[in-house]
């Protein structure tokens, strides 16, 4: 159901590579699972963090196939650099990677089971010790065949029969089909 995370990631890594002008340092991308728990995450910024959130409108359908609206997060990390003396620190080198992520998944397909990306919100931002966080969501809808990939063992048989209990106006008995 998380298939397309490494899709995702090998989406962002080749195209944050493209922007131009080339920041001077490059954001590292990887899912959050990398980063998870680590103390000081000021010191691998910038960083371009995925993040996979809920799931939404789970739908079945007759042919046995189920949709799922997806939604990832992409996160945004950048460090801050205080700057009290001339007090002219900003968020543009935020505002370069927001816009590089956006131009990178908004209308891309991660693979033949999914639609293809929207990008729907921006969240709230938030600053940390040290760095500050930028949390997009991203909408895909995941499609799932549930038909078992082997047939299941069970040898009950089933059949389907149909007992006609009018009777013919002829013969006056109830006639079995």
């Amino acid at each position: 159901m998380l298939t397309a995370e490494p899709l995702i990631l090998a989406r962002l890594t080749e195209q944050l590579a493209l922007i131009s002008p080339a920041p001077a340092v490059p954001p590292r991308v990887c899912s959050s699972a990398t980063v998870a728990g680590t103390m000081d995450v000021a010191q691998y910024c910038p960083l371009v963090l995925l993040h996979p959130a809920r799931a939404e409108k789970a739908e079945r359908t007759p042919d046995d196939l189920l949709y799922e609206t997806q939604l990832w997060k992409v996160v945004v990390v950048v460090k801050n650099i205080p700057n009290t003396r001339d007090f002219n620190a900003d968020y543009q080198a935020a505002s370069v990677l927001l816009e590089a992520v956006v131009k990178a998944l908004e209308g891309w397909e991660p693979g033949a089971a999914f639609n293809a990306m929207r990008y729907t919100a921006r969240l709230e931002t938030e600053v940390g010790a040290g760095f500050s966080e930028f949390p997009m969501e991203f909408e895909v809808r995941f499609t799932l065949s549930t038909v078992p990939a082997v047939p299941s063992p069970d040898n009950f048989l089933t059949a389907n029969i149909t007992h006609d209990l009018n009777p013919p106006e002829a013969s006056g008995e109830p006639a079995a089909v």
